[in-house]
């Protein structure tokens, strides 16, 4: 399909297309496009997400450890990881190769944080800039990749969309 761009401004272009199917032809290569109304305001589109809402009855009855696991002394934990045989698998493997198209600024170690943090599903700590160019940093949970990645937001107690392409950095929380 050719969309016919036109580039308008150093980050703005045009197209011959209707927005819904130049965005759809973008997406997949990795771009982060959005579409501005004629005042220039960004659309955001959200994708409903509900969440479970717990019983008061299922919480208290879920037990709670009396007392906190004892810490690890940090020099054995070294040794321990240090002795343990490496894994089989590759940065080319799963989840690594489809964030790296999308996030080939991160260094290697902050790549493999993150997809740690989406397999695992656990908590991660990004910085990140919007579109207007203003930094955050957010601690994400329950992330979902693709060349945008979709995850719960602590900061804004939200299901939120980041592209990978602005995470400027990934760190454990």
């Amino acid at each position: 399909m050719s969309l016919r761009l036109s580039v308008l401004a150093p980050t703005v272009i045009g197209s011959a297309k209707r927005v819904r199917e130049t965005l759809a032809a973008l997406h997949p290569t990795g771009y982060a496009p959005v579409a501005e109304t004629a005042d220039e305001a960004p659309v955001i589109e959200r994708v409903a997400h509900h969440r479970a809402v717990v019983p008061d009855h299922v919480r208290a009855s879920t037990p709670r450890p009396s007392t906190p696991e004892p810490m690890l002394d940090p020099a054995t934990l070294a040794a321990a990881l240090l002795a343990a045989a490496p894994t089989a698998a590759t940065d080319d493997d799963g989840t690594i190769a489809r964030l790296r198209p999308a996030a080939r600024h991160l260094p290697v170690g902050e790549l493999r944080l993150l997809a740690h943090a989406i397999d695992e599903d656990t908590a991660v700590h990004i910085e990140y800039t919007n579109a207007q160019g203003r930094p955050s940093s957010r601690v994400i949970e329950e992330a979902s990749d693709g060349h945008m990645l979709d995850a719960w937001c602590t900061l804004r107690e939200d299901d939120r969309v980041f592209a990978l392409s602005r995470v400027t950095s990934v760190a454990p929380v």
